[in-house]
């Protein structure tokens, strides 16, 4: 069941975020933390037994216990870092239980003050976006970015992983999130450019991460599809 916050800073509009912890006290610190007006915070204890409400929701940042992550990666590494490189993610740690304080940071690195910093600078600019429920291969293809279907100076690039729906592509170039993209896989025995749709963009320069955009396909040939499948041994 999503839970909503009370009276505090307020948004626009409504927020929704997944928090991620498995602990129950945990759970309830970290609710006290994040909840306010206009925000709407859905919980799992896992990150593959995700209920049916939550897969059908769309959000705009992840909330993630750090014990929780750890416990996973022995088994979803893949697919956890698909998530951190899809989402905007702030980790929770709790730093003293007494009096409920709670650590924020980046999966990279850096100290968050406080988690609705964290919504107020990253959440409200994300587009909202459906957790993915496959996780994405570390398979390297060379590519060519289009910013439109005309353009004679696409960037040079290379997808740093990929899935059946999408991938990340590596880019220092600006591009605005929600803007079409076309992607040109020069690997491809039909290389031609896929239509798709920028969900998140990594700038360049940002703490240990690679720069790049996170590319949801929208028009694409079965054929292609049948190659993917085939890379991704599906």
């Amino acid at each position: 069941m999503p839970h909503s916050g009370g009276n505090g800073l307020g948004f626009v509009m409504e927020i929704r975020v997944l928090l991620i912890v498995q602990d129950e006290k945990s759970r309830e610190l970290y609710l006290q933390a994040i909840q306010q007006e206009g925000i709407r915070v859905y919980v799992s204890p896992s990150f593959t037994d995700l209920s049916e409400e939550i897969c059908s929701q769309t959000f705009h940042g992840i909330f993630l216990d750090f014990a929780t992550k750890m416990k996973a990666l022995r088994r979803n590494k893949g697919y956890i870092y698909g998530l951190l490189e899809k989402f905007p993610v702030c980790q929770l740690k709790i730093i003293e239980e007494e009096t409920g304080r709670v650590k924020c940071f980046y999966p990279t690195g850096g100290d968050i003050s406080h988690p609705l910093d964290f919504i107020q600078n990253e959440c409200c600019r994300f587009i909202p976006s459906p957790v993915r429920t496959e996780p994405r291969m570390a398979v390297h293809l060379n590519a060519l970015i289009y910013g439109h279907p005309e353009d004679q100076n696409p960037e040079r690039s290379v997808t740093v992983n990929l899935s059946r729906n999408g991938c990340f592509l590596f880019s220092s170039q600006y591009r605005e999130v929600g803007s079409d993209v076309w992607v040109r896989f020069r690997d491809f025995p039909d290389e031609t450019p896929i239509q798709g749709l920028i969900r998140n963009r990594i700038p360049w320069g940002e703490f240990r991460r690679i720069p790049g955009i996170g590319v949801e396909f929208r028009k694409i040939l079965p054929s292609q599809t049948q190659y993917l499948e085939s890379l991704l041994q599906l």
